[in-house]
């Protein structure tokens, strides 16, 4: 009978190796607690201790481990649900709006409760006096001026806040709204708008959301109200099919790799079980009854719904070229122009040139080196900024994150307009036409051009920078994302120049020894940075 015992033992201790750090991996990711992951982990074997044919002979029961893990996950969250209120009402009529610039036609289609968490996530990670300004702002109804007497700041102060949390909100809203690669809405003709939505399915346009919420809290750690904000809407019975869709993909995501708690979490399972006992104990039989029954109560298999993959399918004659991060791509367009394409870059452009003008739309930058033709000029357009050419070469940087949209002339000359067309400038050759889209207003300058093409050459050139706008380059370059509290970043700003070849790790010694108060490192992926005391230097790289 003990030989029997201590076989059944060793393949429960087998599957237990196989299946436990994903579950608690999956676990931990969700609940961001190392406690509640582990209580998870072991109630789940526990049950499965009891049933034994559910797993012998069963390395992995990827489905039903799944599913239950799911389970006793919103068990938990539902035990620890604080309904939070939210702004409905003055975000849906006021706020969502004004990000999405009045666009009826977006707001009937909006995931109302995904955005309202989208957009408290985003505001969680500002820094503090921007984010008091703003909820004072649109949730209080407070006027600037208000608002500055209130809190003694500069009437440009509380205008300068506000301006950069609408800016960081409408940047959270572009990526997630159209596929996360172009704002389509802020910078394309109404015609074209329209012909490439009437070609995406809706669930294809719209399914971000969910994926969104979930991606951003795995990612980020957020104040508890937030925690607690996310938890009611994951188990909320709205949408679930995707969230359900969503959260398979998370676990076929989650490594099965053994956490350094594991012998720990073996030893206590021992305990439980009796595995390796020789004997087990009156009370551990009459536990094991009671989650017997707790077993049968909760093993109820939720089936999983069966997407199909939909295709991105693009109006006929529009066609669209994104770079990923780290790369850099040349192509020809129809009429014989070649384009230099920077990374994290969308342009769009017809199969074929037809009319009197050769246009084309861009969000992020590129060189173009255009082919002469006279009756046709060639026009590049993002936002309220178009740059028209004959034949000749420029650059353009359109950036949706950044307040900054630039055209240079390398030869030739160029007629650029912005400000909705209102003003406009020819450009001659080493001139730059530098628009800010806050301000509205545009300024010729002639900048060093070894500076504007460096990106060409894989230079990588910071000039009069933020350690906020360096990440987010950084983060076009390198296969990175850079992790930090916006509170922790100063405002100082640098001016630093490196090679093609520098590697992140470079860099950022660089970046550490120049701001003398940063600490980073490197796990996987993710470049985390803090910031550490005054004068004390000290930076670390992992991977």
């Amino acid at each position: 009978m003990n030989g029997k015992r201590d076989d059944m033992d060793a393949r429960f201790e087998q599957f237990y190796a196989a299946n436990f750090p994903r579950v608690k991996n999956f676990a931990r990711l969700l609940t961001k607690s190392e406690e509640d992951a582990e209580d998870i982990a072991q109630n789940i074997f526990l049950k499965l201790w009891t049933r034994p044919e559910l797993w012998e002979g069963q390395e992995t029961m990827t489905s039903y481990l799944y599913t239950v893990t799911r389970n006793e996950i919103f068990n938990l969250f539902k035990h620890q649900k604080v309904e939070q209120e939210y702004e409905d009402k003055v975000l849906k009529a006021q706020l969502l709006g004004e990000l999405c610039d009045e666009d009826s036609s977006l707001l009937e289609n909006l995931y109302y409760k995904e955005v309202l968490l989208l957009i408290k996530m985003t505001l969680s990670q500002l820094p503090d006096r921007r984010r008091q300004v703003f909820e004072m702002s649109r949730f209080e109804g407070l006027s600037h001026k208000e608002i500055a007497d209130k809190l003694q700041i500069p009437l440009r102060t509380v205008e300068d806040h506000i301006y950069k949390t609408l800016t960081e909100l409408r940047k959270m809203l572009m990526f997630v709204i159209l596929f996360r690669i172009f704002p389509l809405f802020f910078f394309l003709d109404s015609d074209i708008y329209v012909s490439v939505l009437k070609y995406n399915n809706k669930y294809h346009f719209m399914k971000n959301y969910i994926c969104d919420v979930i991606d951003r809290y795995i990612k980020h750690d957020y104040p508890e109200e937030v925690n607690q904000d996310f938890r009611t809407w994951l188990t909320d019975e709205e949408r679930a099919d995707e969230k359900e869709h969503e959260l398979n993909k998370l676990w076929e995501a989650t490594e099965a790799v053994t956490t350094p708690g594991y012998r720990d979490s073996l030893e206590r399972m021992h305990e439980l079980t009796g595995i390796g006992s020789r004997r087990r104990i009156y009370s551990l039989r009459t536990r094991l009854v009671v989650w017997r029954v707790a077993a049968a109560l909760l093993i109820t298999v939720s089936s999983i719904s069966i997407y199909l993959a939909l295709q991105n399918r693009q109006a006929p004659d529009l066609l669209q070229a994104y770079i990923p991060t780290a790369e850099t791509r040349n192509i020809t367009l129809p009429d014989g122009t070649q384009v230099l394409i920077n990374s994290q870059s969308t342009l769009l452009y017809p199969q074929q040139f037809t009319g009197d003008t050769r246009c084309v739309y861009l969000v992020g930058e590129a060189n173009f080196k255009v082919k002469r033709d006279e009756e046709h000029p060639f026009i590049v357009k993002s936002s309220d900024f178009q740059v028209t050419a004959l034949g000749t070469e420029f650059n353009v940087t359109a950036y949706p994150d950044e307040d900054e949209v630039t055209a240079t002339l390398i030869s030739g000359k160029v007629l650029v307009e912005y400000n909705g067309q209102k003003n406009q400038e020819v450009l001659n050759p080493n001139e730059q036409l530098a628009y800010n889209k806050r301000t509205r207003s545009g300024n010729v300058v002639r900048p060093d051009m070894q500076d504007i093409t460096a990106w060409q050459r894989g230079e990588i050139v910071f000039r009069s920078m933020t350690l906020e706008e360096i990440f987010t380059r950084l983060e076009r370059k390198y296969p990175y994302t850079f992790v930090y509290s916006f509170r922790s970043l100063k405002g100082d700003r640098f001016n630093l120049t490196f090679g093609q070849n520098a590697s992140i790790e470079e860099i950022m010694d660089i970046v550490a020894r120049v701001t003398g108060n940063l600490n980073y490192q490197i796990v996987g992926d993710k470049c985390y940075v803090s910031a550490i005391a005054e004068g004390t230097l000290h930076y670390r790289r992992t991977k």
